[in-house]
């Protein structure tokens, strides 16, 4: 009998650690994309609109379009979620989206825009870490919701109460 129990309880720590190495690998995509982002920003606007190249303005564009689409994906899987973390995450992503193809870009008579390549690496930096404390919150909420964290929970109560 202790073997199944052991059997079963290595089982169910094997499922929550494959649920969790799903949950972070879900999030590194997203932020690996933002940081390709914040770089094509720092290749194109610090140049005047003549020195721009469309292999520059392309970078940028699927760049942008990455981040939406790993970004939704990964913001899509947490809409149940009401909490706060999830609203900054949400708030977070729309600035950053916002402020990525703003500024002088596409303008005929841009001037080198450092300012907007500032807000894109803070906007940026402000987005990841916000992906950080979502994915902290999806991690937690998964294994609260765990049956074994559960017993785990009750069986330190127990303890405790014994132990008074």
């Amino acid at each position: 009998m202790a073997g199944f129990v052991t059997l079963a309880i290595n089982n169910l720590n094997e499922k929550r650690r494959a649920r969790r190495d799903f949950v972070t690998k879900a999030f590194e995509g997203p932020r690996d994309d933002i940081k390709r982002a914040v770089d094509a920003s720092l290749v194109y606007y610090p140049h005047s609109a003549c020195d721009r190249t469309k292999a520059m303005e392309a970078q940028l564009l699927a760049a942008e379009r990455e981040v939406r689409h790993s970004l939704t994906a990964v913001l899509a899987l947490q809409e149940k979620c009401d909490s706060a973390v999830y609203h900054d995450a949400q708030t977070a992503f729309d600035d950053f989206i916002a402020v990525l193809t703003s500024g002088s870009f596409q303008t005929k008579d841009a001037e080198e825009d450092l300012m907007t390549v500032i807000l894109i690496a803070d906007a940026g930096a402000k987005l990841r870490s916000a992906l950080i404390g979502l994915r902290s919150e999806t991690l937690s909420s998964a294994v609260a919701n765990d049956w074994l964290s559960q017993a785990q929970q009750a069986l330190s109560g127990v303890r405790r109460s014994f132990g008074k």
